[in-house]
């Protein structure tokens, strides 16, 4: 959680950004969230899905806007059943 959380602040702090892509695993993300929402260690509230995105909004207040999305993977599953051999 520690490390998790001052990786995010140190994203934050490095510029005045509008919009921030961070890729992570999903064990770094539940627990730096966890640290950023004030969530105890002991609980874990978040599962993430392989090449999901969350979106948080860090402004005077931290606040988790999605979670978990996997919108854009049903997407690309669909298309990719429409084609074939070109991995």
């Amino acid at each position: 959680m520690v490390r998790g959380r001052a990786a995010f602040e140190a994203i934050r702090a490095s510029g005045p950004f509008d919009r921030v892509a961070v890729v992570t695993h999903g064990g770094l993300l539940g627990a730096a969230l966890k640290s950023l929402l004030g969530i105890p260690a002991d609980r874990n509230p978040f599962g993430f899905f392989n090449a999901s995105i969350s979106r948080l909004r860090w402004d005077a207040n931290i606040k988790l806007v999605t979670l978990n999305e996997t919108e854009h993977l049903r997407a690309a599953s669909v298309e990719r059943l429409d084609r074939t051999g070109d991995l």
